[in-house]
C-alpha cells in the first residue's frame, strides 16, 4: 500500500536535466559558461507581417516585445523594436535605438533598412533575409532546482501565439525549452493512453492463449503489483518521471508477463496427469523455478547494461528495469502460486489452431535436426544481407523530427528554420592557455578568423562575437562605412577602454566576461540533428585549429551542444556496454547448464536476431537514438530467455536420442513459447501508438526481434545441437 501511494504521486521532470551528462567535467563548463555569460537557453518567437517594416507591423512586433519580455521566467526579449546600434556621434561612437524613436512614420522603413544595412549580423537573428519576418530572441532565466517556471512560460507564450493575429500575420515559436516542455506533455498523454492500451491487448492476448479467467487474472495481477512496486520504489527513493524512465511501466508490465505465463503452461500441462492441488504446484514449480530465475536474471544483465550509461535517466531506467524484472520473478514463485491454489486448471487446449501449432512445430524440429545445415545457410542469407546494413545506422537524436509531423512544435521550427535560419545554437568560449585578457591586436584578429571560419562551415547561418561589436565601434570612431577591426594597437586598447565605460554594459557582458580573458562567439545552427551537429563541431575544430592555433582554448557549451555530446556519447557506451552484457549472459548461461556443448549452441541464435534487428535498422534508414539503443538490452534478456527455457528442458530429457529430445521439447516448451512470444510482442507493439517516433521504432523492432529470437530459438538452435553432438541422425 505504502509503494502504492508512492506510485501515485509520481511527478514528471521538466527540465529534462536527467538527460544531461552527470559527467563532473561536463556540469563544470556549463556552470563556467551560465556564471560568465548568463543563461544560454534562447526561445526564438518569429513574427511574420506584409509591412514588417511598416508602421503597423512595428507597433505589433514592439508590442509582442514587451508582453513577452514581462512574463515571469524571462530575463529578456530582443528584437529590432529595443535593440541598439552603434553610430557616430558629436563624441565619438555612441549607442542609440535601431529605430529612432523620434522618427515620424513616413520615414521609419527607411530609416530602419538603412540601419539594417548597416548592422548585417542582425539578419537570420532578428530579421530575415526577405525582411518579411522578424525574430525576438528571448532569453530564459536560469533557476536552479525550479522546473515549474518553464512549463508556465511555454503556456503562455502558447496563449499569446493562440490568440487573433491580423490576416496575412504569423506567429511562430521554438527552442529548446519547447521541445524539452512539448516532449514531456507528449510523455504525460502516452502514459494516459498507451498503458491502459497494453492492458488491453495483454488481456486479449492472455485470454487467447490460456481459455480461462484465471489465465488472464493471474498473471495481470502478479503483472500489476510488479509494475506499482517498482514506481513506488522509484518515486520513493526522489527520482522523477522523465522521457526514458516513462517507458518502465510499459516494460515492467510486458515482460513480466512472461515468467507468468511460463508458470500457468507448465500448471495447466501438470493438470491431466496431478490431481493433488499442492503436488500440482510443487511439480509446477519444480520444472519451473530454475529456467525461471536464470531466465530473469539474464534479462536483469541485459537492462542492468545500461546503469554504466553517464546519462542519469538512461542509467535509472536500467537499474529500475532490472529491478522489476526480479521483484517479478520473485511474486512468480511466490505470489502466483498462491493464487493458482485457490482456482481450477482450466481444460486442455484444442482445435484446429492448437493442431496447426503442434503440426508446425514438429515439422520445424525435423526439419532443424535431419537438415541442419539448410538451415544454417537458410540464417546465414538473412544475416549476410543484415550485415551489410548495420554500416548504414545513423547516431542521430533529433528533438523535433522525433515528434510526428502534425505537432505544432514541427510546424514552428521548419518555419523559423527556413526564415531566420536560428533554430538551433551552439556557443564557443575562448580564452589564452597562458590566462592573459584577449585584447592584444592578434587576439582580436584570431577570434574575427575563428568566426570567418565558422560561417563557412554547412548547417552554420551564422556567427556573433566581440568583434563584431568592436567592428561597430571602429566604424562609429573612425566616421568610415566599413566594418572593419582596427588595424593599431592603440586604436584596439581605445576600443577596449569603451568598452569598460559602457553605461550599459549588459551586451558586452553577454560577449566577454569583465576582465576580457574569455570571449563568446554565438554560433546559429539550421534545425540539425546530433548526427549533422556532431560533423558541424568537428568542421569548428578543424577551424579553430587553422586560425587559433596552440596558443588559444576553444570549449563548446550550450543546452544544444550538451544534447548533441551526450545523445553520441550514450549510444557509444551502449554499444560497448552491450558487448559487455553479451559475453556476461552467455557466461551465465554456460555455467547454468554446466556444459560447453550447450553454451556454443546457443550463441548464434542469442546473436543472430540482434544482428537482425541492426539491419533492420541500417536498411530502413531507422537512427540510432537514447530509445532504440536500449532494443538490443531487452532483446537479448529476451532472446536468452527463449533459449534457457528450451535448453533447461532438453538437457532435463536428454537420453540419447536427440531427433526425439528435440521434438519433445519443441512441442512442449516451443508450444509455451510461441504463447508468450505472441503475448509479450502485440504488447510492445501497442507503442507504435506513441506520439514519439524513436518510442514507436522501439516497440516495433522489439516485437519483431522477439518474433526472429522465437524463429531462432525453435530452427537454428536445434540446428547446432544437432551440428554439436555426435550421434547418428535419424534416417527420413
Amino acid at each position: 500500500m505504502l509503494l502504492g501511494g508512492f506510485a501515485l504521486t509520481a511527478k514528471q521532470e521538466q527540465s529534462n536535466e536527467s538527460m544531461n551528462s552527470s559527467s563532473g567535467e561536463s556540469r563544470r563548463i556549463q556552470e563556467a559558461f551560465r556564471r560568465d555569460f548568463g543563461s544560454d537557453e534562447v526561445v526564438v518567437v518569429s513574427l511574420t507581417h506584409p509591412d514588417l517594416l511598416g508602421s503597423a507591423g512595428l507597433e505589433l512586433l514592439a508590442g509582442l516585445t514587451q508582453r513577452i519580455g514581462a512574463l515571469d521566467g524571462v530575463g529578456r526579449a530582443t528584437s529590432l523594436t529595443n535593440t541598439r546600434q552603434i553610430v557616430a556621434g558629436p563624441y565619438g561612437a555612441e549607442e542609440v535605438p535601431l529605430i529612432p524613436p523620434e522618427a515620424a512614420p513616413a520615414e521609419t522603413a527607411p530609416s530602419l533598412r538603412a540601419a539594417l544595412d548597416r548592422n548585417p549580423h542582425l539578419e537570420g537573428l532578428l530579421i530575415s533575409r526577405d525582411r518579411r519576418t522578424a525574430g525576438i530572441a528571448v532569453e530564459v532565466d536560469d533557476r536552479p532546482g525550479n522546473d515549474s517556471y518553464r512549463a508556465h512560460l511555454v503556456e503562455s507564450l502558447r496563449e499569446i501565439q493562440r490568440q487573433p493575429l491580423p490576416p496575412g500575420v504569423e506567429l511562430h515559436v521554438t527552442g529548446i525549452t519547447l521541445q524539452k516542455h512539448d516532449t514531456m506533455r507528449l510523455v504525460r498523454r502516452d502514459q494516459a493512453v498507451l498503458l491502459p492500451l497494453s492492458i488491453l491487448m495483454l488481456a486479449a492476448a492472455l485470454a487467447f492463449s490460456t481459455r480461462s479467467a484465471a489465465g488472464v487474472a493471474a498473471p495481470l495481477l502478479v503483472t500489476g503489483i510488479t509494475v506499482v512496486w517498482t514506481v513506488g520504489l522509484y518515486t520513493a527513493l526522489g527520482f522523477q518521471v522523465n522521457v526514458i524512465t516513462a517507458l518502465l511501466p510499459p516494460l515492467g508490465l510486458v515482460l513480466s508477463i512472461a515468467n507468468s505465463l511460463h508458470l500457468f503452461k507448465e500448471w495447466v500441462a501438470l493438470a491431466g496427469v496431478i490431481t493433488d492441488r499442492i503436488e500440482l504446484l510443487r511439480e509446477s514449480l519444480s520444472g519451473f523455478l530454475f529456467p525461471a530465475f536464470m531466465t530473469s536474471l539474464t534479462t536483469a544483465v541485459g537492462l542492468g547494461s545500461l546503469a554504466t550509461s553517464e546519462i542519469p535517466a538512461v542509467r535509472l531506467f536500467g537499474l529500475f528495469g532490472a529491478f522489476s524484472i526480479l521483484l517479478s520473478f520473485v511474486l512468480n514463485v511466490t505470489l502466483l502460486p498462491a493464487l493458482l491454489s485457490y482456482m481450477r486448471p482450466p481444460p486442455p487446449r484444442t482445435g484446429h489452431l492448437g493442431t496447426a501449432t503442434e503440426n508446425a512445430l514438429a515439422r520445424g524440429a525435423r526439419l532443424a535436426v535431419r537438415r541442419p545445415v539448410l538451415v544454417l545457410l537458410l540464417a546465414a542469407l538473412p544475416t549476410a544481407v543484415a550485415v551489410a546494413g548495420i554500416p548504414k545506422i545513423r547516431n542521430n537524436t533529433d528533438l523535433v523530427r522525433f515528434l510526428k509531423p502534425g505537432e505544432p512544435l514541427v510546424r514552428d521550427t521548419q518555419f523559423i528554420d527556413q526564415t531566420l535560419g536560428c533554430a538551433n545554437s551552439i556557443d564557443f568560449v575562448v580564452e589564452r592557455r597562458d590566462g592573459k585578457p584577449l585584447t592584444g591586436l592578434v587576439d582580436v584578429q584570431r577570434v574575427e578568423a575563428l568566426a570567418g571560419g565558422m560561417r563557412t562551415v554547412p548547417n552554420v547561418t551564422g556567427t556573433l562575437a566581440l568583434t563584431d561589436l568592436l567592428a561597430q565601434l571602429q566604424r562609429a570612431e573612425t566616421g568610415t562605412n566599413a566594418l572593419a577591426l582596427p588595424g593599431e594597437q592603440a586604436d584596439l586598447t581605445a576600443l577596449f577602454d569603451l568598452l569598460e565605460q559602457a553605461e550599459d554594459p549588459v551586451d558586452v557582458r553577454r560577449l566577454a566576461t569583465p576582465d576580457f580573458r574569455r570571449t563568446r562567439v554565438n554560433v546559429r545552427l539550421r534545425a540539425i540533428g546530433t548526427d549533422e551537429a556532431g560533423r558541424v563541431l568537428q568542421a569548428i575544430d578543424a577551424v579553430a585549429a587553422r586560425t587559433l592555433g596552440s596558443d588559444y582554448a576553444l570549449t563548446p557549451a550550450g543546452g544544444f551542444y550538451h544534447v548533441t555530446v551526450d545523445s553520441n556519447r550514450l549510444v557509444r557506451s551502449q554499444v560497448s556496454s552491450f558487448g559487455t552484457a553479451l559475453a556476461l549472459v552467455l557466461l551465465i548461461v554456460g555455467v547454468t547448464l554446466r556444459s560447453l556443448k550447450l553454451l556454443l549452441a546457443a550463441i548464434l541464435p542469442n546473436v543472430v536476431p540482434i544482428v537482425w534487428t541492426a539491419g533492420i535498422m541500417g536498411w530502413l534508414g531507422i537512427d540510432l537514438s537514447s530509445a532504440t539503443t536500449m532494443v538490443a538490452s531487452v532483446v537479448l534478456g529476451s532472446s536468452v530467455d527463449d533459449a534457457i527455457h528450451y535448453l533447461a528442458r532438453f538437457r532435463r530429457k536428454h537420453r540419447g536420442d536427440l531427433e526425439a529430445t528435440v521434438t519433445d521439447t519443441t512441442l512442449t516448451t516451443g508450444r509455451v513459447l510461441v504463447s508468450t512470444t505472441v503475448v509479450l510482442t502485440l504488447g510492445f507493439w501497442i507503442g507504435a501508438f506513441s506520439s514519439f517516433k524513436p518510442t514507436v521504432y522501439f516497440s516495433v523492432l522489439t516485437g519483431v526481434s522477439l518474433m526472429t529470437a522465437l524463429l531462432c530459438t525453435l530452427l537454428l538452435l536445434p540446428a547446432c545441437l544437432r551440428l554439436l553432438h555426435a550421434e547418428p541422425r535419424a534416417r527420413t
